[in-house]
């Protein structure tokens, strides 16, 4: 019995390793050894940007003014607000830009995947850019994107959109993303990153694969399918653009437990996941998105198999630390991180544990593909 529980104890601890470090080394090794070039050139083709958007009225009309400043000749340039069935007056404000150029696709309500099925296929543009309500992009957010795709291995390009603001662990939130960058552009120079930005990329428009509505998340769908075709997924750190984080603690854990729910809706679907043809795209997959998944699984299999591992001082210390970091955590959750040190362990315990509701919401299927706007702050400053 002590046998397996040090095993199940040793096994746990080293996947969860593994995921946060293991595969980040392995990252950097394989990129030093095998990097692939991206040429980038200056090219203007016809461009459609898209939104979609269910009652967005505080922030819609901001959003429509930073796309009327983009730096991107107006001829080339068509912007579409996807309306999913508004009840406020989101379609009112877009009405009042048709003069200069915006053009409102009203729907039925539906969820954004059934807008984007309907849209996509008739749009102008080359080139299609998917971005959400609140996001506000640089003036060449767009050059920067579209320079990618000069090359025709490149399928679809993800920008780099920064957090602001926001909630009180905002230093273990900007940890996590700069984390997530990092491997997204190792992950570009080896292949194709796994699951583009949904808040800022572009595709091609020829490759857009109409994605399951029950519930996958269409950034991940949408540009694994693409690398699936065997194009390349980049990310490109000048597309810059920025969010308001979730405004509270209780908004982002309901944020990352939809994104994980849709994630094993699409793992059941079989949507966008790699073969076994694929090798290098699947060892990312696995790494990067399905352990990374299961990591709550991991650690609760740590935290149990150490209770009955303390016959060694070696494991009564491992499980004093992990009783000090969930307590940091807890400590950051009832201080709203009055003491900036309890905003990683709370981050990362949020997002674990938003990780293993999803899983169970996920797997019953209980995830809808119609979404909820969260609260919005005023627009975020570029």
């Amino acid at each position: 019995m002590v046998i397996w529980t040090e095993v199940l104890f040793w096994v746990c601890i080293l996947m969860t390793i593994y995921v946060y470090f293991g595969y980040p080394i392995c990252l950097c090794l394989i990129s030093c050894l095998t990097r692939k070039q991206i040429i980038k050139k200056e090219i203007t083709p016809m461009v459609t940007f898209l939104i979609s958007v269910y009652n967005e009225e505080k922030v819609i009309r901001e959003r429509i003014e930073n796309l009327l400043q983009l730096d991107y000749p107006k001829e080339k340039l068509e912007i579409i607000i996807a309306s999913d069935g508004s009840t406020d007056k989101t379609d009112e404000i877009v009405k009042e830009y048709e003069e200069k150029g915006i053009i409102l696709k009203r729907l039925e309500r539906g969820g954004k995947l059934v807008a984007l099925n309907k849209i996509i296929p008739t749009v102008r543009g080359e080139i299609v850019i998917l971005s959400d309500a609140n996001v506000f992009c640089q003036k060449d957010a767009v050059r920067m994107l579209v320079r990618n795709f000069y090359e025709d291995e490149i399928g679809c390009v993800s920008g780099d959109v920064r957090l602001l603001g926001g909630v009180s662990f905002e230093k273990g939130e900007s940890l996590y993303y700069k984390y997530e960058r990092f491997l997204q552009k190792k992950e570009s120079e080896i292949h194709s990153l796994i699951g583009a930005d949904g808040a800022l990329y572009a595709i091609r428009k020829r490759l857009y694969f109409p994605p399951p509505p029950e519930g996958a998340t269409d950034d991940f769908v949408i540009s694994m399918e693409i690398a699936k075709a065997g194009y390349r997924t980049i990310y490109e750190d000048k597309a810059k653009a920025f969010e308001d984080s979730a405004p509270t603690s209780k908004e982002e854990f309901s944020k990352k437990v939809r994104v994980v729910a849709a994630a094993f809706q699409c793992l059941k679907l079989g949507a966008g996941i790699p073969t076994i043809s694929q090798p290098a795209l699947l060892f990312e997959y696995i790494s990067h998105k399905l352990l990374r998944w299961f990591v709550p699984f991991f650690l609760i299999g740590v935290f149990v198999s150490n209770l009955f591992l303390l016959n060694l001082l070696f494991y009564q210390i491992c499980l004093l630390l992990q009783l000090v970091f969930y307590i940091c955590a807890f400590c950051g959750l009832i201080s709203k991180v009055k003491i900036k040190i309890f905003s990683i362990p709370l981050y990362f315990c949020i997002v674990n544990v938003a990780s293993l509701v999803g899983f169970f919401r996920g797997i019953v299927g209980q995830q809808t593909c119609a979404w909820q706007p969260i609260t919005r702050t005023k627009k975020s400053k570029i």
